[in-house]
C-alpha cells in the first residue's frame, strides 16, 4: 500500500523543513549548499534530527505536564535536567558562530526557534548566554520581525495549552 492509500498520517516539522527548504528556497539562502567544511549534510541533519528527536519531545512532555493533561511523578526530575542538558549541548554546537550551520541561518535554527521559544516564554530553564544571543539574532531577523508584526498573529506561548 502506498503513502497515498495509507490511514496514517506522518507529519515532521523535520522533513517540513528540509522540503521546504529544498522547494522553495531557489537562492541557497538556508540550505547547506555553499557551506563549508564541518561535514555540512552531516551537520544539519544531525542538529536537526537532534532538536527534532531530543528537545521537542521533552518539551511537549513538560507542555502536557504543565496543562495538566499528565501528572509528573517525579517531581520534576526528570524533564528539567534534560532540558538543561539539551541546551548545554546545543550551546556548545554553536561555538562561537552566528548560526548553527555557521554563519547563515540553516534548517537546525528554524527547528530550534519553537523549543527555545516555549522555554524562555515559560520559564522552564535559563538559556546559556550563546543560545540567548543565537535567539536574539533571529528575534532581530526583518523576516521575523515582518512576520509577528501581521495583525491575528499571537505568540504568547505563556497561554498556548490554557483554557
Amino acid at each position: 500500500m502506498g503513502l497515498s492509500k495509507s490511514r496514517f498520517i506522518i507529519w515532521s516539522e523535520l522533513w517540513t523543513a528540509g522540503y521546504l527548504i529544498r522547494t522553495y528556497d531557489r537562492e541557497n539562502r538556508f540550505s547547506v549548499a555553499g557551506v563549508t567544511g564541518q561535514n555540512a549534510i552531516i551537520r544539519d541533519e544531525l542538529l536537526t534530527s537532534f532538536i527534532s528527536a531530543t528537545l521537542e519531545p521533552m518539551n511537549t512532555c513538560k507542555l502536557f505536564i504543565s496543562t495538566g493533561a499528565f501528572t509528573d511523578n517525579t517531581g520534576g526530575a526528570f524533564i528539567e535536567p534534560r532540558i538543561v542538558a539539551e541546551l548545554a549541548y546545543l550551546a556548545d554546537a554553536l561555538g562561537e558562530q552566528d548560526y548553527l550551520m555557521g554563519p547563515k541561518l540553516g534548517r537546525p535554527d528554524f527547528m530550534l526557534s519553537w523549543p527555545l521559544d516555549i522555554i524562555v516564554q515559560r520559564g522552564w530553564a535559563k538559556l546559556p548566554p550563546r543560545l540567548e544571543a543565537w535567539r536574539e539574532r533571529v528575534l532581530a531577523r526583518d523576516a521575523w520581525k515582518s512576520a509577528m508584526a501581521k495583525p491575528g498573529v499571537p505568540y504568547d506561548l505563556t497561554t498556548f495549552g490554557k483554557r
